[in-house]
């Protein structure tokens, strides 16, 4: 009998802008190749795209180009790859893969926001990629989602069998741990922010993460503290340039600060220097941002929503109303004007993070790889 041959699984760590999405791509894949020593690995990526800090493993390359173009190439070009390269398991980690590859399919869920369409009205194009994932979702022999939340909205809403979908969670990589326990670690610094104490709000700036509510939150304090307020990530959509607007209407141009997108070690200096972060969004699948706050031990104000609960639970504040600027602006005053217990929700927050590894979530996913490959 000739032995069994090594498992071979492609990773599809295409993605084109960096976002949690991204972060989770950069953060799981190591885990995976470590924790599974037998497996062999591939890499789907874009032609150009760098996935540096990752272990070398072969790829596929796709072209760069536009959604249309990525479709018909992941239908026509990729299966074929997969097939030339002896590929066992397919797992698209951010992006829909194909519709039949005639192997397993993983995929991974982040969010459900295209899905709520009354809230987050979708374009042609964006409404047709949205029907395109529900037929690949529906042809997964497993769809990991990020938290009960997301999972719970694949059975309900697209009737997808619970048989079918496991709960995997993030975490929080150990090297992000690291830096923020670094003595020689850089001080964040943002032009016209000096020595003032902040309040950190991090997330891609989109009218979904209702960046918003907290300018306006600030505006009402802003005459009893002297806090300014830290925005820190993408600055590259139509919700930039409102709420640009927004912070010049409010006369906060010299209180609130769009600082872009932080690698991880900049994102540990700035959340270190932080009092105190807000996270009003109105959808999140598994909130990453709270989830690095909770590590820098920061005391965390966010919505009520499932996909912040479920990380921060009761180690902070939630709000039931994401637009209640008023609500926010008194939790926020709260702990400026009481040290002591935003000290302790901090501490709360820091210690509840530790429940959160990526050595979890990459166990937990080649769990879900067997139960694939034994089917």
């Amino acid at each position: 009998m000739s032995p069994r041959k090594t498992v071979r699984v492609a990773l599809d760590a295409r993605f084109r802008v960096e976002s949690g999405a991204s972060t989770y791509v950069r953060a799981v894949i190591p885990r995976l190749v470590q924790a599974a020593p037998d497996t062999e690995f591939l890499y789907v990526r874009y032609a150009g795209q760098s996935l540096g800090g990752l272990p070398e493993a072969p790829t596929i390359e796709a072209p760069l180009g536009s959604a249309a173009r990525d479709l018909v190439w992941t239908n026509r070009a990729l299966p074929k790859a997969l097939r030339r390269r002896g590929v066992d398991l397919y797992h698209g980690l951010k992006l829909y893969g194909p519709l039949r590859t005639g192997v397993p399919m993983v995929h991974t869920v982040h969010s459900i926001t295209r899905s709520r369409e009354s809230e987050f009205p979708m374009s042609p194009r964006q409404r047709a990629i949205h029907e395109y994932g529900n037929a690949v979702f529906k042809r997964s022999c497993r769809l990991l989602g990020v938290s009960q939340y997301v999972s719970d909205f694949l059975v309900d809403e697209l009737e997808i069998p619970s048989e079918h979908i496991r709960t995997v969670h993030l975490g929080v990589p150990g090297h992000f741990r690291e830096a923020l326990l670094r003595p020689d670690r850089p001080v964040f610094g943002a032009p016209g922010l000096g020595d003032a104490p902040y309040v950190v709000c991090v997330g891609n700036v989109e009218r979904v993460k209702n960046h918003a509510t907290a300018v306006r939150a600030l505006a009402r304090i802003r005459g009893s503290v002297p806090h300014h307020l830290v925005i820190a990530g993408r600055t590259d959509k139509p919700a930039a340039v409102e709420l640009r607007r927004l912070i010049d209407s409010e006369g906060l141009a010299d209180r609130v600060h769009l600082v872009g997108f932080l690698d991880l070690a900049t994102l540990a200096s700035c959340l270190d220097g932080a009092e105190l972060q807000v996270h009003p969004s109105l959808s999140e699948g598994f909130c990453l941002s709270v989830l690095e706050g909770m590590c820098a031990g920061l005391p965390i104000i966010g919505s009520a929503i499932p996909g912040i609960v479920t990380v921060l639970g009761d180690a902070g504040l939630t709000l039931a109303d994401p637009f209640d600027d008023r609500a926010l602006a008194d939790a926020i005053l709260r702990w400026i004007e009481d040290p002591k217990e935003a000290r302790r929700a901090g501490e709360r927050a820091r210690a509840a993070s530790d429940a959160f590894t990526w050595e979890r979530t990459a166990q937990r996913t080649l769990a879900v790889y067997r139960e694939c490959l034994a089917s």
